[in-house]
């Protein structure tokens, strides 16, 4: 019998955790199998173990797990495969199968337009743009972070520049030269799933520098979040699942695993 588990970060806050409960069930209900579960990555329950084990226990011999994550990482390219391979030792009769993480898509793009168009962006010629990520040790997630600000660029016809909470550029530099330039409006949009500490930080930037360059209009927009969007866009990561072949993972080198999925 066919399951599916999605994954989540996990939030400090209830309402985070909550906002992922919520969506979660949306996924859900567009995914056609008999079993369903959910799990966290970390700061709540259940893990993901947990929900293996509660498949299982439903009667589960194909599971796959679903990554509600924005870029591939290390939750996803290492973390979670960890998980996986500890699980298909301990349930050899079980099957399991890995979709990749949201990425890049078109989908992303128009979900970014639709932030900014919450906050009257007019695609002037004086109007800039910042994404803000939360920055990994893979390469890869900095390289498909790279590709979505292409894309913006392309469709919006506007500059767009990248930063990040953890890692390099800094998007307190990037901003800060941005500012600098010839530009009457920027529009910083948080490319989280969550609002938490990390969008209170940058708000709290975001405030500082708009008092000290009072003739810049800083526009903070809303976090990507879990947009309905996503929905038929994690349904499509399900259908890119490899159908012939089981998991398959060795060492914790991204550049070691060898991931396919599904029934």
């Amino acid at each position: 019998m066919k399951a599916v588990i999605l994954v989540g970060h996990g939030s400090r806050t209830e309402k985070g955790n909550q906002d992922f409960i919520w969506f979660a069930m949306k996924v859900k209900k567009a995914i056609n199998v008999p079993i369903h579960g959910l799990a966290f990555l970390e700061k709540a329950s259940p893990s993901i173990p947990e929900a293996i084990n509660k498949c299982v226990n439903q009667g589960a011999t194909a599971i796959t797990i679903l990554p509600i994550l924005l870029l591939p990482g290390i939750h996803a390219n290492v973390d979670i495969p960890f998980e996986m391979e500890q699980a298909k030792r301990q349930f050899p009769q079980v099957s399991f199968h890995y979709a990749n993480p949201i990425g890049v898509d078109e989908v992303m793009v128009k979900i970014i337009k639709k932030r900014l168009t919450e906050k009257k962006f007019e695609n002037q010629v004086d109007e800039q743009v910042l994404l803000i990520g939360h920055g990994s040790r893979e390469g890869q997630a900095a390289i498909e972070f790279e590709q979505i600000a292409v894309l913006t660029r392309k469709s919006i016809q506007s500059k767009v520049e990248i930063g990040y909470l953890k890692g390099n550029p800094s998007y307190r530099e990037v901003l800060q030269n941005q500012v600098k330039a010839s530009t009457n409006k920027l529009y910083i949009v948080p490319y989280l799933l969550l609002s938490g500490g990390f969008t209170v930080q940058i708000e709290q930037f975001v405030c500082k520098k708009s008092l000290q360059y009072s003739n810049i209009d800083m526009i903070l927009c809303n976090p990507i979040g879990f947009d309905d969007a996503l929905i038929e866009l994690l349904c499509k990561r399900m259908k890119e699942v490899n159908h012939s072949q089981s998991f398959y993972w060795k060492g914790t080198d991204v550049h070691e695993r060898v991931l396919s999925a599904s029934y």
